[in-house]
């Protein structure tokens, strides 16, 4: 909820979707709890993530200042890890990998190849849901880790025998 926070507070445009599903009194209450956060962003109510995007396009961004950037990796202790795997991974060890990942990873993005399929799969993790797409593009099996306080150490341990265990049941 920390990190969820940080971005409503430093955001110029904070979308409300599913509306829909709420009571307007419900809205209501959740926009004053983001006002009282960020009084300056615009929200937009939306549902099924519709929005004009003239009004996005319209909006003045904030000025940053240089330590609000800092102040926000420092504070939420935010770190990435980039790992390369050199051959292509077991869909379903990955799969074992996603259910079991340590809470402190919040986000994954990169491209994966999986063992018998020669495409490259675009890779989008955040909040708990896992999405491929074919990316169409030939790219190194390379995913970028982002999370608080990420054990580099004990990550690519576990990828390293994620893929060593990939090769071997390929073989």
């Amino acid at each position: 909820m920390e990190l969820i926070a940080e971005q409503v507070k430093h955001a110029d445009i904070i979308v409300l979707n599913k509306v829909d599903c709420i009571s307007k009194k419900c809205q209501k209450s959740i926009k004053e709890e983001l006002r009282s956060i960020n009084p300056t962003g615009k929200i937009i109510s939306a549902e099924f993530a519709n929005i004009d995007f003239r009004t996005v396009t319209s909006l003045e961004r904030k000025e940053r200042v240089k330590h609000e950037k800092v102040h926000a990796i420092q504070h939420l202790h935010m770190k990435t890890y980039i790992h390369t795997f050199l051959h292509p991974i077991s869909e379903k060890l990955f799969e074992d990998f996603l259910r079991t990942m340590p809470d402190n990873i919040y986000r994954i993005k990169g491209y994966t190849r999986f063992t018998g399929n020669p495409d490259t799969l675009l890779f989008q993790y955040a909040y708990g849901m896992p999405f491929h797409t074919y990316s169409g593009l030939k790219m190194n099996n390379t995913l970028v880790f982002i999370g608080d306080d990420l054990d580099h150490t004990k990550l690519r341990k576990i990828l390293c025998n994620l893929e060593k265990n990939s090769m071997s049941a390929a073989h």
